[in-house]
């Protein structure tokens, strides 16, 4: 969907510190996270979809890819896109989770869950 496509920049966070300590990451892999790049570029072309900010990830919809994780864990992940909501579902180590882009009136809103937290962590961004 051509309304997810463009470029982001990361203006705030709301509960990603909390969610990421519910998920089990550590203090220290939480601190190379928050140095990681604040821009995100999201290109949907048909079934292909190729996310990038520190890296560039690019996958098809409704198949099965390995997706690395900040953490530098590789998830088994499934994309659906839905509207202008591209959500990607994860397995790691048994684990499911999920991240969602949606746009808004503002821009982007990537929001993370995991059944192993009640807590969402929501990350907003602004199109550039």
């Amino acid at each position: 969907m051509a309304g997810l496509n463009g470029k982001y920049e990361h203006i705030k966070n709301e509960n990603v510190l909390e969610y990421f300590k519910g998920v089990g990451v550590t203090d220290e892999m939480i601190e190379k996270i928050g140095k990681l790049p604040t821009t995100l570029e999201i290109t949907i072309s048909g079934n292909s979809v190729t996310l990038k900010s520190s890296k560039g990830t690019t996958f098809e919809l409704g198949k099965e890819f390995e997706d690395k994780m900040p953490t530098g864990q590789v998830a088994k992940s499934v994309a659906t896109l839905e509207g202008n909501k591209l959500t990607i579902n994860s397995t790691l180590d048994g684990k499911k989770g999920a991240r969602s882009y949606e746009t808004t009136a503002d821009g982007l809103l990537v929001t993370l869950t995991a059944e192993e937290t009640p807590i969402v962590g929501k990350r907003y961004y602004k199109r550039v």
